[in-house]
């Protein structure tokens, strides 16, 4: 088989092409890892005993709101049925 150069031209460009994609991107990629890992690194997580804490007074809203909203849905029922009986 005789292959010429035009012939292949096109896979040549297309695959310049992809290749310098690929280490643009990876060389990106990596730069991001590196920036992530070091905005980690500031990151200051809670203690165990604050996490316990705003759990418990997540719990404690969440009852008292169901509670508040339980007994407003009750008393306008029983409004309801009052004014349409």
């Amino acid at each position: 088989m005789n292959f010429n150069i035009i012939s292949m031209l096109p896979g040549i460009v297309i695959g310049g092409i992809v290749l310098f994609v690929v280490v643009i991107a990876r060389k990106r990629i990596v730069d991001f890892i590196k920036s992530s890992r070091i905005e980690l690194k500031k990151v200051v997580f809670p203690t165990r005993e604050k996490v316990i804490a705003q759990t418990k007074l997540i719990l404690v809203s969440l009852v008292v709101m169901a509670l508040f909203f339980g007994g407003v849905d009750l008393l306008l029922g029983q409004l309801m049925s009052f004014v349409f009986s």
